[in-house]
């Protein structure tokens, strides 16, 4: 109980305590919303407006100072985020082959764009993430695809898988994001 109890203040502490129903509060987080997939069916809205938060998502993620090192793709859909880079000697570790920072960086992208394809008007920040090494790499493309698993109203958690060119995975993992008081906005690239 007192676990229970200490994870409703750190999520209180991430989200502006706000993770109870309006104003009630309850011994239960609130219930989240399961995450349509791409293309089902619900609220209608204009495909003009969806493409266009997916665009300046992309924009934002690429106009970033630290992607500037790993020269990135990225494409998002709803519900749905893939980035890839090619691996360079730069990014490798003392033993030769990639350093586990940037399987994070590739599954947390991945994972947390996702995510933020499903908000617009404010910031997402990840609250965890765990990841899995399972090949160590030393060349080629890299390429995290990643997909919401639940999306709530101040959380939403997400999860990535990273393969090599050949399509081998080589590493996956899952995360947690809380929604912010952050809007999104020109200043920070959501142009």
């Amino acid at each position: 109980m007192a676990l229970w109890r200490e994870t409703i203040q750190y999520w209180k502490q991430i989200t502006g305590g706000v993770i109870f129903k309006r104003g009630k509060q309850s011994s239960r987080p609130a219930r989240q919303k399961r995450a349509r997939p791409v293309g089902a069916a619900g609220k209608r809205e204009a495909l003009t407006v969806n493409d266009q938060h997916f665009a300046r998502l992309e924009r934002m993620y690429l106009a970033a100072p630290c992607n500037q090192p790993y020269q990135p793709d990225i494409h998002i859909q709803r519900g749905r985020a893939e980035v890839s880079i090619q691996v360079k000697p730069d990014f490798f570790h003392a033993g030769g082959s990639l350093h586990g920072s940037v399987y994070f960086k590739l599954l947390d992208d991945a994972a947390f764009f996702a995510a933020q394809s499903l908000l617009t008007d404010h910031f997402l920040l990840t609250a965890d993430f765990t990841i899995y090494f399972l090949k160590p790499v030393t060349s080629g493309r890299l390429t995290a695809c990643g997909e919401v698993i639940s999306a709530g109203q101040q959380l939403f958690v997400a999860q990535a898988t990273l393969t090599d060119e050949r399509g081998r995975k080589v590493g996956f993992g899952s995360g947690t994001y809380a929604r912010t008081r952050i809007r999104l906005s020109e200043k920070m690239g959501y142009r």
